[in-house]
């Protein structure tokens, strides 16, 4: 076992580890899925999966802080699998015939077509700065010695974060909105899901801490 797996234990108490993963594929699929809604925030624009997006972050640090890098990577990979999933379903239904009678039907299909560039965009760039996140909040434990939590979370997050701002942007909006506005996307983004990573830092403090007290080696 190299340095880079130490926090890898087994334990005997897990009920909390796969509500924990649960509740990262469900918010990672939120965020994925709702990231083609724009919205505005005061004269600038941004998408709307950065109001939960910091979340997917808070729970990979947790994941990673608690149960090990490898766990954490598995939370990561389920989420993968879920989107993936929910893309291949969902370009299967729209080639499929349907009823010339229904008018919603190539309202549907438009809406998923338009969209499956931002989805894909998406679920790519989230993949990417989960898995930097919990690599990083894995290394940083090891440096730190297993202390400075907040400051290792931080640190994690924000680097991760600034990933998903560019990368996201960049692969879903390159072309489809102006230049100028595809900045402010990008820097919203980042200053947006910082904020609510630092103001859920505490929260995430606190919750590695019970999670750790109520594990059974």
């Amino acid at each position: 076992m190299n340095q880079f797996e130490t926090n890898k234990i087994s334990y005997t108490n897990t009920q909390h580890l796969w509500f924990c993963i649960f509740l990262f594929v469900i918010i990672s699929a939120l965020v994925d899925w709702f990231d083609p809604r724009l919205i505005s925030i005061g004269r600038f624009s941004a998408d709307s999966g950065i109001l939960l997006a910091p979340i997917t972050f808070l729970l990979g640090s947790i994941l990673t802080e608690v149960y090990g890098f490898v766990y954490a990577r598995k939370a990561i990979y389920y989420s993968l699998l879920f989107n993936l999933i929910f893309i291949a379903y969902g370009q299967l239904i729209i080639h499929l015939p349907g009823p010339n009678s229904y008018s919603f039907n190539p309202i549907f299909d438009k809406l998923f077509a338009f969209n499956i560039r931002i989805i894909i965009a998406s679920v790519l760039t989230y993949f990417v700065s989960e898995i930097l996140n919990a690599y990083l909040t894995s290394r940083l434990k090891v440096l730190f010695n297993n202390r400075h939590l907040l400051l290792r979370f931080f640190i994690a997050a924000i680097i991760a974060v600034g990933v998903d701002s560019f990368m996201f942007s960049i692969i879903a909006f390159y072309k489809i909105v102006p230049n100028q506005q595809l900045l402010q996307i990008i820097f919203l983004a980042w200053i947006v899901m910082g904020t609510i990573n630092i103001l859920g830092l505490p929260i995430a403090a606190l919750v590695s801490k019970k999670l750790k007290q109520n594990l059974i080696p």
